[in-house]
C-alpha cells in the first residue's frame, strides 16, 4: 500500500489536491532531507523511500547538546552501507554545492 499514490486517486473536489500534475510521491523528490532525526529507524525509512542521493548530514546544532555527536551515532547504528554513508556526510553536499 503506498498512500501517497492512494491520496492522489481521490476525488480532487474531496481532497483539494486537484493541481497535481504528478504523483505526490514523485514531489518529494524535488527536496533535500537531513539526518537531524535522532532515530536510525527514521533515516532507514528515509533511505528506503528517497534514496542516499537526497539525504544530507544535518544536526539540530545549537539547540541540541552534542548535537553532531547524537547524529554520528544515530547514522553509526543504521545499517547504511559505506557508499551511502559518504554521500551523506560529504557527497552528496558537495554535488549540491558543486564544491
Amino acid at each position: 500500500m503506498n498512500t501517497f499514490t492512494e491520496a492522489s486517486n481521490v476525488d480532487p473536489e474531496v481532497s483539494g489536491k486537484a493541481n497535481l500534475s504528478k504523483q505526490p510521491s514523485k514531489y518529494l523528490e524535488q527536496f533535500y532531507y537531513d539526518t537531524a532525526v535522532g532515530n536510525p529507524e527514521a533515516l532507514e525509512l528515509c533511505l528506503k523511500v528517497i534514496g542516499p542521493d537526497r539525504i544530507l548530514f544535518g544536526t539540530d546544532h545549537p539547540y541540541v547538546e552534542k548535537a553532531e555527536a547524537k547524529t554520528i551515532d544515530c547514522i553509526s547504528r543504521t545499517r547504511l552501507t559505506m557508499e551511502q554513508r559518504d554521500k551523506i556526510y560529504h557527497l552528496n553536499a558537495r554535488k549540491l554545492f558543486k564544491a
